[in-house]
């Protein structure tokens, strides 16, 4: 999700039109020239920046520099920025959005962490062991760790905060169905039945804050107040400016953290945002939109999100159920991706800050399966495609989107691309309540929608929720296709999940041709370089290290 995004109806939103019209003509003009495409997609405007970074979570400079004195790393006030209001900081049950999240991690933690390739460290929990026979998960808990109001983190403040996400019946905890209490510093979950996604789900997702706060006070306190065991304690927040942390003199890192506060501020507006960073107002930006980043670039350190965890995807899904469509033939759908080069809108709308795929997610997650290669740019194969499927003179069609600036640009691109190959389709722009009422049915009236998924690897959770409960009515959504997500929710070890998820990818974007897939968003961050080890986008965009980070003096 981004926080700071055009403004539907604006001079961006027209020159973003102009842009997608004027990469369409100059790659179709290519292709009459050369009469073939090798596929890539690249295009002049589609190369990075050499102001970004690789998204490794830390910025070039501060990787060459070397260690400071750990005397020089204390003191100062960290400031950063979110573009999206913020709702709720200190429930576990409530919080859910990913600038809530990233807000309250000064003061929250949870059981692990992610590393950059998307596997999990310990954080809170010193170590776990899952057994898929007997469908439990044991965590060891560390010791010496208490709330920021002075209770211990425990066994049964940890049953306690899980509880709470399994009582507000949270996807994460599924299947899950009770937490025991093995020892003062041991928990074992019970899962019937067994699922492989649960030791995440409970790791990273449950955040933890005082039980004794909590049922003082209760859930609507709460969620205003977050209490946990993290390196900075609430003071204030005031809702439409900032939330503010001061240092937690007896956090269990010793030494840690190296700020004497953290200060997060809400700007709506990114024009706003992005001054405040130049005039050194605010240290980090938070979850920015492409053109800011683009601006960014010149003063900061742009850091993108390279493992797609937790961050949104667009792709384009067909109503292939409707057996009245043109496309409720496989070929025609082949044709449509033929047809477009996705890699050049991605690259040409996102200023190459968007990732480009051709399945759920991106290389390098587990459940990437690197032999789903998608379909080339190949106008010529798309006209033989629809030829075969006896369309040789195209056919009408009609594209559905809600208003979002972004997507509008999306389909007028792929419009274009149609276009040249005897496509002609119609764009509607619709309301929330209207795609719900569509995705309800078989026939969607729009053959085509273009929408935004999560992007992360866990497809038993995110996949089968948006292919089979949102749009399944509407697409060929198959048997095999849910007893593959099935298999990969009672996967017993990680190769058997790994291969089941390969396996779905294949099935749905190869062999199907569900939906064309576009890019998933890079969540970009704009760092000022003074700003240290903050770890940003290291894993995914709600994690960042607030313990670690310290401002160079």
């Amino acid at each position: 999700m981004h926080s700071f995004n055009r403004k539907p109806g604006g001079s961006k939103y027209a020159q973003g039109i102009l842009i997608v019209l004027l990469i369409v003509s100059l790659v179709l003009a290519g292709c009459a020239k050369s009469g073939s495409n090798n596929g890539s997609g690249q295009s002049e405007g589609s190369q990075q920046s050499s102001g970004s970074n690789a998204g490794t979570g830390s910025n070039s400079s501060q990787n060459e520099q070397a260690p400071a004195a750990e005397t020089n790393k204390y003191g100062g006030t960290l400031r950063a920025a979110v573009g999206a209001q913020l709702y709720v900081l200190g429930d576990p049950a409530q919080i859910t959005r990913l600038q809530d999240l990233f807000t309250a991690a000064p003061a929250l933690e949870s059981l692990a962490r992610y590393n950059s390739d998307g596997s999990l460290r310990p954080w809170l929990a010193e170590s776990w062991e899952e057994d898929a026979a007997s469908r439990t998960i044991t965590f060891k808990l560390k010791k010496g760790i208490k709330f920021h109001d002075g209770t211990d983190f425990n066994a049964e403040s940890a049953k306690f905060n899980i509880d709470l996400l399994i009582a507000a019946k949270r996807d994460h905890v599924k299947g899950l169905q009770t937490v025991e209490v093995v020892d003062d510093y041991t928990i074992k979950l019970y899962a019937d039945p067994w699922n492989s996604s649960l030791l995440e789900g409970v790791a990273i997702n449950v955040l933890f804050v005082s039980p004794a706060t909590y049922q003082a006070n209760g859930a609507e306190w709460a969620a205003l107040n977050p209490v946990g065991t993290g390196p900075f304690v609430f003071e204030l927040w005031n809702q439409d400016e900032k939330v503010v942390y001061k240092r937690n003199d007896n956090y269990w890192q010793e030494g840690k953290p190296y700020l004497d506060g953290v200060e997060i501020y809400y700007m709506p507006d990114p024009m706003t945002a992005s001054a405040s960073l130049q005039n050194d107002e605010v240290d980090i930006l938070f979850s920015m939109g492409p053109e800011t980043a683009v601006t960014a670039e010149k003063f900061a350190n742009v850091i993108k999100l390279t493992s797609g965890f937790g961050a949104t995807a667009d792709i384009v899904l067909f109503n292939s159920a409707n057996p009245n469509s043109p496309f409720h033939d496989v070929r025609v759908r082949q044709a449509a991706y033929h047809a477009i080069d996705t890699k050049a809108i991605v690259d040409a709308l996102t200023y190459g800050y968007n990732l480009h795929t051709t399945q759920w997610g991106l290389p390098g997650a587990w459940s990437y399966n690197p032999e789903v290669t998608g379909y080339e740019f190949n106008p010529e194969k798309a006209k033989q495609l629809l030829a075969e499927a006896g369309y040789a003179n195209g056919f009408k069609t009609k594209m559905a989107t809600v208003a979002n600036p972004f997507r509008q640009q999306l389909l007028t691109a792929v419009q274009g691309y149609l276009a040249a190959v005897g496509i002609e389709a119609e764009i509607e722009v619709i309301d929330q309540g209207r795609l719900v009422s569509m995705r309800a049915n078989r026939n969607w009236e729009a053959e085509m929608i273009a929408v935004v998924f999560r992007g992360d690897a866990d497809l038993a959770t995110y996949m089968s929720f948006n292919f089979d409960e949102l749009y399944g009515k509407g697409i060929q959504y198959t048997d095999e296709a849910r007893q593959l997500i099935a298999n990969i929710l009672g996967a017993p070890d990680q190769q058997t999940r790994q291969k089941n998820a390969h396996a779905i990818q294949q099935l749905l974007y190869q062999d199907l041709v569900l939906a064309i897939p576009f890019g998933v968003s890079s969540v970009p961050a704009a760092v000022l370089p003074k700003v240290m080890d903050a770890g940003v986008n290291a894993g995914a965009p709600s994690q960042w290290t607030p313990e670690d980070a310290w401002i160079e003096k």
